[in-house]
């Protein structure tokens, strides 16, 4: 039992803990991008101690710096904005909140399986935030940005997987 749960959580660390550096980013500098960078931090560190009884209230803590950077990004307008025609800017930005409030709901969902130590809700509600991470950088992140913050499929910087090997992984 303990073998496949450490299996599970272990493919959830690598689907959700790609480098740290273009982790939940929107570009250098932004305090929209200083923000995700702080979530992908956290979400990185709950990820390697999810599970770990004895690191419960650290989980805890990691978990609520989380949500309060995921709080503050809602507010926060994504430089895609700029590239949206003025007479869909408003809907563009209606859907951005629903998807933080949705990443919002998840990361409370997370909370609460952990403390109720339930292994099962807490891989359900990675595997969600996992998803909410990649549809929402997909229809949220400026594409500029993307293609001047990462390498190209199957080359490496400073260390790191490209997008596309991540993708594979």
């Amino acid at each position: 039992m303990i073998r496949p749960l450490a299996n599970a959580m272990t493919a959830a660390a690598l689907i959700l803990c790609c480098a740290h550096s273009t982790t939940f980013a929107e570009g250098d500098g932004s305090p929209l991008h200083d923000k995700m960078e702080q979530m992908g931090k956290a979400l990185h560190a709950v990820t390697k101690q999810l599970g770990d009884s004895s690191k419960k209230e650290t989980t805890l803590a990691l978990i609520a710096k989380l949500r309060t950077n995921a709080a503050a990004a809602r507010e926060l307008t994504p430089t895609k904005v700029k590239t949206i025609p003025e007479k869909n800017r408003a809907e563009f930005m209606a859907d951005y909140k629903a998807a933080m409030d949705d990443l919002i709901s998840q990361i409370d969902r997370l909370a609460i399986a952990v403390k109720e130590n339930k292994p099962e809700a807490q891989q359900a509600a990675l595997k969600e935030i996992g998803e909410t991470k990649q549809d929402s950088h997909v229809t949220y992140r400026s594409k500029q940005k993307e293609h001047s913050t990462e390498s190209s499929p199957g080359e490496k910087r400073n260390g790191e997987h490209s997008s596309k090997e991540r993708e594979d992984d």
